[in-house]
C-alpha cells in the first residue's frame, strides 16, 4: 500500500472516530458549531453594535458571514452553557467565536453541528487542531478567550503555557485572559508576571491586567510594584492603574506617594494620576495641593493645568479663586 492510500484510510479514520466522539466529525473548509459547559463565574458574550458611540441592544447579534463584531460580556446570563463556533480551512482552525446560548447567531445553519461536547474534547479541539491560518493578533486571541471560558485544569494548564511561550504578544493576551476569566486560579502567574518577570513591557501590561482581575490583593500588589520596580515606567503605570482600580485610600496613598517624590517626572505623573480619581475625589486632590503650602511651585502649576481640563463645576470655581 502507498503513501497516498495510507494518508487516506488515515483520514477517514480520523474522521470516523471525530464523527463517533463528536456526534459529527469537523469539516475540512468551513463552520462548526458545539455546546459545552462554561466556567463557573465565567462571562458570557454576545456581538455588538455601536451606535452614536453607545452600545445598541437591538443590533445584538452575530453574523458567521461577517467579520468579527465587537464582543461585549452579557450580565447574569443563568445558562452554564455556551455555543462554541471554529472556522477552519484545510483542517486547519483560523477562528473561533464562543458566545452565550441566548445570543443571536446568522446563518449558523452553515455550521457543522457537533452537538455537546465535554470541556475535554472541545478543549482539545481547540487547542490540538493545528492553527497555523491563523495570521492575526486577533484571532489568536478570541481563541484564548474561547479556551479561557472553559473550566478546569486543562484550560488553565494549556494559557500558562501559552503566556511562557516567547511571543510578547502570545504572553501579554494569555495574560489577559487569564486576568479578566480565571483570576482566582491565577493569582501566582499573575503576581509573578508583574513583580518578576525579565521584560518590562510585560511588567506594565501585567500592571493593567492586575488592576482589571478584581482580585482583592490587587491594590497591595500595585502600590509595591510602583514603589519598588526598578524602572520608571512600570512604577508610573503601577500608579495610574492602582488609582483606576478605584482603593478608597486613594487620594490619600497617592498625596503621600507625591510628597515622598524625589524626581519632577514622577511628581507630574502623580498629579495627572490624582486628577483621573473619579469625581469628586479628583477635583478635591486637586485643590488640596493648590492650598498645601508645602506644596511646590512646579507641582501647583501641574495642578492648575489639570483643574482646566476638569468638567467639574467646582474646578472652575477653583480656577477663579487662584488664577
Amino acid at each position: 500500500m502507498n503513501k497516498r492510500s495510507l494518508h487516506i484510510l488515515f483520514t477517514a479514520g480520523m474522521a470516523i472516530a471525530a464523527a463517533s466522539t463528536f456526534g459529527a466529525a469537523p469539516p475540512t473548509n468551513g463552520w462548526a458549531q458545539w455546546q459545552t459547559q462554561r466556567a463557573t463565574g465565567a462571562p458570557s458574550y454576545c456581538c455588538m453594535e455601536w451606535n452614536h458611540g453607545r452600545q445598541d441592544a437591538d443590533a445584538a447579534y452575530c453574523d458567521l458571514n461577517q467579520a468579527q463584531h465587537s464582543i461585549n460580556s452579557i450580565k447574569s446570563d443563568p445558562d452554564q452553557t455556551m455555543q462554541v463556533f471554529a472556522h477552519f480551512e484545510s483542517g486547519k482552525l483560523t477562528e473561533v467565536r464562543t458566545l452565550s446560548t441566548s445570543c443571536e447567531v446568522r446563518h449558523r445553519d452553515q455550521a457543522v453541528d457537533l452537538g455537546t461536547l465535554s470541556t475535554a474534547d472541545s478543549v482539545g479541539l481547540l487547542t490540538q487542531t493545528p492553527s497555523a491560518a491563523m495570521d492575526k493578533r486577533h484571532d489568536h486571541s478570541m481563541l484564548m478567550l474561547s479556551v479561557a471560558l472553559h473550566p478546569g485544569a486543562l484550560a488553565q494548564n494549556w494559557l500558562e503555557t501559552q503566556f511562557r511561550s516567547d511571543d510578547r504578544e502570545r504572553r501579554q493576551d494569555a495574560l489577559f485572559w487569564l486576568g479578566q476569566v480565571r483570576a482566582e486560579a491565577s493569582r501566582p502567574i499573575l503576581k509573578q508576571a508583574l513583580t518578576q518577570d525579565a521584560d518590562e513591557r510585560m511588567r506594565r501590561h501585567a500592571c493593567f491586567v492586575v488592576a482589571e482581575s478584581g482580585l482583592p490583593e490587587r491594590f497591595d500588589w500595585l502600590r509595591d510594584a510602583a514603589e519598588h520596580d526598578s524602572e520608571r515606567s512600570v512604577r508610573h503605570d503601577a500608579w495610574f492603574w492602582f488609582a483606576q482600580a478605584k482603593p478608597a485610600n486613594a487620594q490619600a496613598v497617592l498625596t503621600t506617594a507625591l510628597q515622598q517624590a524625589k524626581d519632577a517626572r514622577t511628581r507630574d505623573h502623580l498629579v495627572f494620576v490624582l486628577s483621573q480619581l473619579p469625581a469628586p475625589q479628583g477635583t478635591d486632590a486637586l485643590i488640596a495641593l493648590l492650598t498645601d503650602p508645602n506644596v511646590g511651585k512646579e507641582t501647583r502649576k501641574q495642578a492648575l493645568f489639570w483643574l482646566g481640563q476638569s468638567e467639574d463645576p467646582r474646578a472652575l470655581a477653583a480656577l477663579d479663586r487662584f488664577l
